[in-house]
């Protein structure tokens, strides 16, 4: 006897958590291009939506990132294996904020967390 998930199990548990995140997050991605200049320019943008669970940083996290830094720092799950990176700007509930930090690839992902800071 295996003490393992199966694939269907763990998409089963993966649906079912993704299916209690209340809102819905527009994740943005930029990409940029050399202008010749030695800087960058903005070339395309893409989004795509995904549901969400947001929740603000607590406890002894909170305090050490509020030394670190002036924004206030937030944690996102999305549905497992959603395509959110570092830089992208994500859009929930009226507010923008720019990913820090993204928890994956993880064995037997539930879900994808991810660091945010609320941009001002």
């Amino acid at each position: 006897m295996s003490c393992f998930l199966t694939a269907e199990e763990l998409a089963c548990m993966q649906g079912a958590l993704a299916s209690t995140f209340p809102d819905t997050a527009t994740i943005i991605r930029r990409t940029y291009t050399d202008d010749d200049m030695g800087g960058q320019v903005l070339a395309s943008q893409t989004s795509l939506a995904a549901s969400v669970y947001l929740t603000p940083l607590g406890g002894s996290e909170s305090e050490i990132t509020d030394r670190l830094s002036s924004r206030a720092t937030w944690i996102a799950k999305f549905p497992a294996q959603t395509d959110v990176r570092v830089a992208d700007l994500v859009t929930i509930l009226g507010s923008t904020f720019e990913v820090d930090d993204v928890w994956a690839p993880r064995s037997l992902e539930t879900y994808r967390r991810a660091t945010l800071s609320k941009i001002e």
